[in-house]
């Protein structure tokens, strides 16, 4: 029974092996790349939300602060002498409502004259705007406006940073040509930035600068974080004040892509040896299936084709055969096997059938095929047969070489013989059965000329 794969076999299973294994790598990749997007843009969906949230933490804070002191510059726009009268009173309810106000200011001419809490904020009484070169451009700007001016972070003159939203105040309100000075209101930058969180953000660089309200041109490089997340931002945006614009830029640093990665790598392992337990699978079954395939059609004791193989081979020559392509059917028995057998056992007896299957397999080509079909009965198909002379010459020399080679059994020989029958094949007028009828006649007559009917 040969089990051995055939070279066509062969290449045909490299192909495979080289085409699973090149699907493998494309599926694991896909699958692995997929997994690290969706980990990025899960926490990329994230940090863009985050970010979102903290420009609108920012607008928040400063809206609220900023339109609160915008109540209190109405209450000066309608009694300036009032409010300086009462100007402790006033802000102390103003400070009292946010969190993030440092200090407010009023300045008849630009001059400080009143400022809440005093306390800290001696140095800044008295002061006039337009001796201060870098505050001093935002009074302008609030005055040319006639609208709240948002400037900073500037450094202050008692000390720290600070916003400085400046509210003009006019005598002639809604004319706003008698200009009377300023309301200034000090927001803490400081507590701004503490208050939206924005230095305890992870995974993430945030900055932030001023543009120009009117055509949105920057005005700096950044007043917060590094001017390299404008290069090259993950998200930017517009951040609108009361009378100023800012914009705010983040770029995002997914701290989990060396666990994702590493993931990745564990994956594309995992990924691969299950595809290659498959592939070893696949071919094992393979294997297994050409063995029962082959065992099925083979004979167990022999390793010869069966009665089932020879069958199937003799339809298919005959379904090709062309008239002058001619073959022989040689059907062989053993002769006197019922004797060996009840003489010397069962075993000797497959011993007996083992020595005549090599016999016949080494006295025939290997284009002509020997098979046992049952018992102590073979059959051998002889290809490329020119006459029934030569046919039956090969019967003789078979019978004749069979008998020259004793089979021993330890010291002791036993004689085989054999009685064969022979049809030669020459044309396709005769159906299978009919031949394998008049190969079985021949073999019995063969054995009637050696006076072993009985046999």
């Amino acid at each position: 029974m040969n089990l051995s794969i055939s070279r066509q076999t062969k290449l045909y299973i490299a192909l495979f092996v080289g085409l699973y294994g090149l699907l493998l790598w494309i599926a694991v990749q896909t699958v692995t790349d997929l997994y690290v997007q969706k980990v990025t843009n899960q926490e990329s969906a994230h940090l863009t939300q985050r970010s979102a949230l903290l420009k609108s933490e920012i607008e928040a804070l400063l809206f609220e602060s900023i339109y609160l002191a915008d109540s209190l510059a109405n209450v000066v726009v309608m009694d300036p002498q009032l409010a300086l009268e009462n100007w402790a009173k006033l802000s102390e309810k103003l400070i009292g409502r946010t969190s993030i106000v440092r200090n407010l200011a009023i300045a008849p001419n630009d001059i400080i004259e009143k400022i809440y809490p005093i306390s800290g904020n001696e140095q800044a009484l008295g002061l006039n705007y337009s001796n201060v070169p870098l505050q001093y451009p935002s009074v302008l700007e609030a005055k040319q406006s006639g609208d709240v001016y948002l400037a900073g972070p500037v450094n202050l003159v008692q000390g720290g940073k600070g916003l400085v939203a400046r509210f003009p105040i006019f005598t002639d309100y809604p004319k706003n040509k008698t200009y009377w000075g300023l309301v200034s209101v000090v927001i803490d930058y400081d507590t701004l930035l503490e208050d939206v969180g924005i230095d305890n953000i992870n995974n993430m660089k945030v900055s932030l600068r001023r543009l120009d309200t009117a055509s949105g041109e920057r005005l700096a490089e950044s007043f917060f974080g590094p001017v390299e997340v404008f290069k090259k931002p993950d998200f930017i945006s517009p951040v609108i004040l009361p009378g100023a614009t800012w914009e705010l830029a983040t770029q995002f640093q997914f701290d989990s892509l060396e666990s994702v990665l590493k993931t990745k790598a564990t994956v594309q392992v995992i990924g691969t040896t299950i595809g290659i337990i498959v592939l070893l699978g696949l071919l094992l079954i393979a294997r297994a299936f050409q063995i029962v395939r082959v065992a099925s059609l083979h004979d167990e004791l022999t390793g010869l084709p069966n009665r089932r193989f020879v069958l199937s081979h003799l339809k298919h020559i005959l379904a090709k055969k062309r008239n002058g392509h001619q073959f022989s059917i040689f059907n062989i028995d053993i002769n006197n096997f019922k004797s060996i057998n009840d003489n010397y056992g069962h075993v000797v007896g497959d011993d007996v059938l083992c020595f005549v299957s090599e016999y016949l397999t080494e006295s025939l080509r290997t284009s002509d095929m020997v098979s046992r079909v049952g018992g102590d009965e073979f059959w051998a198909i002889v290809d490329r047969t020119e006459s029934t002379e030569e046919a039956h010459r090969l019967k003789d020399k078979l019978k004749n070489g069979v008998k020259a080679r004793p089979f021993l059994m330890g010291a002791e020989s036993i004689e085989v013989s054999m009685s064969i029958g022979v049809v030669v094949v020459e044309s396709i007028d005769k159906s299978l059965d009919v031949l394998l009828k008049q190969a079985d006649d021949e073999m019995y007559k063969d054995k009637q000329s050696m006076h072993l009917v009985n046999d």
